[in-house]
C-alpha cells in the first residue's frame, strides 16, 4: 500500500500539518512520489517564513535519503536536486527569515531533543531565482 498515490500523498498531508505546526510556518507540497524508502520527488513544495512570506517555492524537488531514514535521528540527503526554485531571504534586524529552520534543524547542545538532523552530500540545482534582502544593513543580491 505504500507505493500507492493515495496513501504517499495521505502520508505526505500528516508530515507537512506536523512540520507546519511544529515551525509555526506552512510547509506544503502538491504531491509526492517516492519509492525504496530513500528517493523522493516532490512537487510543488512551498515553505513560508513565520510571518508568513514565501521562504522557499520549488516545482519540483528530487531527494536521494539514507535508506530507512524515519527510523533514525540522523538523516542523511546523498542528493539533492532543485528545479525552479525562488528564494527569498531577508531580515530587518539581526534575524534572518530563515533562522527559524536552522534553529529547528542545527545540532543544539546535548541536553536538547532536537527532532531531526540533516547531513547534505550533492546539491543540484537549476533555474534558481535568489533574493537576499538586508534592510538591516541596507544591502540587497
Amino acid at each position: 500500500m505504500i507505493h500507492t498515490h493515495f496513501v504517499q500523498n495521505w502520508l505526505l498531508a500528516r508530515v507537512t500539518t506536523t512540520l507546519s505546526k511544529s515551525l509555526h510556518a506552512k510547509i506544503s507540497i502538491q504531491d509526492i512520489d517516492f519509492s525504496l524508502f530513500n528517493k523522493m520527488k516532490l512537487n510543488g513544495v512551498l515553505v513560508t517564513d513565520q510571518t508568513g512570506d514565501t521562504l522557499l517555492s520549488s516545482g519540483q524537488v528530487r531527494v536521494n535519503i539514507t535508506d530507512w531514514f524515519f527510523f533514525k535521528d540522523k538523516i542523511e540527503l546523498k542528493y539533492i536536486s532543485l528545479e525552479d526554485t525562488y528564494v527569498h531571504l531577508y531580515r530587518k534586524d539581526s534575524v534572518w527569515n530563515y533562522q527559524f529552520l536552522a534553529d529547528y534543524f542545527g545540532s543544539g547542545s546535548a541536553s536538547e531533543a532536537k527532532a531531526i538532523q540533516l547531513l547534505f552530500r550533492d546539491v543540484d540545482i537549476s533555474k534558481l531565482h535568489l533574493v537576499k534582502q538586508d534592510a538591516w544593513r541596507g544591502e540587497d543580491m
